[in-house]
């Protein structure tokens, strides 16, 4: 092949904005109607202006190279960056994307009331704009110790719900009142603080999105903030992400102090894949929720008759696809059947209504104005309202989290609800809850029940930091569980074929793997430190026993190692 077809150097100009520098969109999009495969642009700044929502788009591109040279793009809008939609064989490289303004806010607690613990008052710093927060309460809102920068342990994150209200006192200083009194909370005047607020304006999620993308390679792609996930996938079959980064940006021409927040929520989030992704020699790290989450969605039969089955579809269209083999899954999370979906049809009508016509009889109120669909299957089932289903064949089956760096993290470093996958030699450190999940989650309707997981030479340090939380059912820095709907861990047999071997965790309370609900599997090798001082509770309400190293219930088959 020519040498002229293999590289373009664009060196276009195409207009000016308050930077002074070339829409990234434009170039691209001039360069891909040459023809060209190969596309090399020059390192420099470019800038994404998303005028009227819309990202850079890369639509069905099939075995062409884009590779940005190390070039760094700002975003003008705290909204979606780029979307990859129908390639195959795509290969999108050596970009940093970074926001101004930023998605999130920054300041520090100036007081609190010691009496009754029912406000803290904040000050912003200079670099964000004020306008829009009062009356807008704060989401999210993290606590750092000053001096290190990390999350305070011994600590949780604040949610909207925790407040009442936020008011302007003075200058740029803010009073936030909680619902209840956060009085012995592990806060102190100085301590930085991030939080989230509702943007101004319309936007699209995500700073990074495939959907419906086939062996794609997205390599050394960094991501420095995002008003949701880092990268975000959906619908995909076999993507690769290599060295691919979203962490705070630790030089900032924003001019900020130091950054405390990356990413919203997840650094990467994978939704009912084909076939699983490959995460490897990733770096995850300050993102506002999960580091890696790999799962698929349940959905809920509010009636069955003979060969067909009517579920709610909560989130639009099921995914699920005809020809595809869906499991149903009860109340107590006991697999309760599966079948090959033949058809699937929208019942107009039925959710306005609220009314299933089958038993006459109230819907959930949840369920209300959402869209009802009708599954035909392959076997006539007896399956009583209240089952979930989901599909088998997109569930991120295949995925391959390796040799990632993951962590200071509010929530977990691994969550994942797939089968058929490794999570091995990542170094997971400072989740303030556990580092690597393998558990199905009902309440947020995320599928499903994994099963030939293996979870091997991990290395965790400094995780399930937050304070005590008896009511958490995910209560080990390895936990590998199923809580079904009744609130109570399934039996044995929800979850199977699970390996927990030669994994290293120190610094972290006890227990420091728990198992449950898993039919056939073996938890050998690891190595436990002691908790020391590193002493918590979680889980008790759920009979978590906090001095044994490793815990599990509701096992069979499953070899352990010495406790």
């Amino acid at each position: 092949m020519n040498a002229s077809r293999l590289v373009i150097l664009l060196l276009l100009s195409l207009g000016s904005n308050i930077y002074g520098q070339q829409d990234l969109a434009r170039v691209i999009d001039s360069a891909l109607k040459t023809g060209n495969p190969t596309i090399v642009l020059p390192k420099q700044d470019y800038v994404l202006k998303l005028e009227n929502l819309k990202p850079l788009l890369l639509r069905d591109l099939h075995n062409i190279l884009i590779d940005g040279g190390g070039s760094t793009v700002t975003c003008l809008r705290p909204t979606q960056a780029v979307q990859i939609s129908n390639c195959t064989n795509l290969k999108f490289a050596n970009f940093s994307f970074d926001y101004d303004p930023l998605p999130f806010i920054q300041g520090f607690v100036t007081m609190l009331d010691t009496a009754e613990g029912m406000w803290m008052e904040v000050e912003i710093e200079p670099s964000f704009d004020i306008r829009g927060i009062e009356n807008n309460l704060p989401d999210r809102l993290q606590i750092f110790n000053p001096v290190t920068l990390e999350l305070r342990s011994n600590l949780f994150t604040y949610w909207r719900q925790d407040f009442t209200r936020i008011e302007h006192t003075s200058g740029r200083r803010f009073r936030v009142y909680n619902v209840q009194s956060h009085l012995g909370h592990n806060i102190s005047p100085g301590d930085r603080i991030v939080f989230s607020i509702d943007s101004p304006g319309p936007s699209r999620p995500h700073a990074i999105v495939l959907d419906s993308c086939s062996s794609v390679l997205l390599q050394d792609v960094t991501v420095y903030a995002s008003n949701c996930f880092g990268f975000f996938e959906q619908e995909g079959t076999a993507n690769r992400y290599f060295r691919c980064r979203v962490t705070k940006r630790t030089y900032d021409p924003i001019s900020l102090p130091v950054r405390l927040r990356s990413t919203n929520a997840d650094a990467f989030h994978s939704k009912a894949a084909i076939r699983g992704p490959v995460i490897e020699e990733c770096t995850f790290q300050y993102q506002g929720d999960d580091g890696v989450a790999i799962n698929s969605s349940f959905y809920e039969v509010i009636s069955a008759n003979k060969f067909s089955v009517d579920v709610i579809g909560r989130y639009g269209y099921p995914k699920m696809r005809i020809a595809d083999k869906v499991q149903f899954v009860d109340s107590a999370g006991k697999r309760s059947g599966s079948s090959i979906l033949m058809g699937i049809t929208e019942i107009v009508g039925k959710a306005e209504t609220g009314t299933s016509d089958h038993l006459r009889t109230e819907l959930p109120a949840e369920s209300r104005g959402m869209r009802i669909f009708r599954l035909v299957l392959a076997d006539q089932l007896s399956l009583p309202p209240g089952v979930l289903v989901s599909s088998l064949d997109m569930a991120g089956a295949g995925f391959r989290v390796v040799n990632n760096t993951i962590g200071f993290t509010r929530a977990r470093g691994i969550l994942v609800k797939a089968s058929g996958g490794v999570i091995s030699g990542n170094k997971i450190e400072g989740c303030e809850l556990a580092a690597i999940v393998v558990a199905p989650e009902f309440g947020w309707m995320e599928a499903g029940l994994s099963e030939n997981v293996h979870i091997i030479n991990n290395s965790i340090k400094n995780c399930m930091f937050a304070n005590s939380a008896y009511g958490i059912e995910q209560a080990a820095p390895i936990s590998v569980v199923v809580l079904n709907r009744f609130g109570q861990f399934s039996a044995a047999g929800s979850l199977r074929n699970i390996f927990i071997k030669n994994n290293k965790i120190t610094d972290s309370p006890w227990p420091a793997i728990m198992v449950t609900s898993v039919y056939h599997g073996s938890v050998t090798g690891n190595v436990i430190g002691r908790p020391g001082v590193f002493s918590r509770t979680h889980g008790q309400n759920f009979g978590v026993i906090n001095s044994k190293a490793i815990w599990t219930r509701h096992t069979k088959l499953v070899s352990m190692q010495p406790l």
